[in-house]
């Protein structure tokens, strides 16, 4: 639809366990004000910028949502091997927590490969 720019889960659901819905709406809507601020032709060319971010992001937010559901929502016995496992991989290697840091600092702030399966898949590894 011309003349509309969608914001927050309009623009693309946002699971709760991320625990981004909110930070991702205000995101959205700091980048929209500032690319109206900053362009006087306001043609939908001018969103293709903020359409990228924001699939890349709820991209990342699709790993979080994924990584928070594998390390806590599982109560067969596969889900608590699985957080042992997870536990120990973290004590083991530090930087793997980076998936956890990405809800609470961003996933805008973290590098690319964090979300990706490998990454996540490391700390579930047998």
């Amino acid at each position: 639809m011309d003349g509309a720019v969608l914001i927050g889960d309009a623009a693309g659901y946002t699971d709760p366990i991320s625990g981004q819905g909110l930070s991702v709406t205000l995101r959205d809507a700091r980048m929209v004000r500032d690319i109206l601020r900053g362009n006087e032709t306001r043609t939908a060319g001018v969103f293709d910028e903020y359409g990228l971010a924001r699939r890349e992001l709820a991209r990342r937010i699709s790993h979080i949502t994924r990584f928070a559901a594998d390390l806590f929502t599982r109560t067969d016995s596969d889900g608590q091997i699985g957080r042992v496992r997870a536990m120990q991989r973290l004590a083991e290697r530090p930087e793997l927590g980076a998936l956890v840091a990405a809800t609470y600092i961003g996933a805008e702030q973290l590098a690319s490969e964090v979300f990706t399966d490998e990454f996540r898949k490391a700390l579930f590894a047998p």
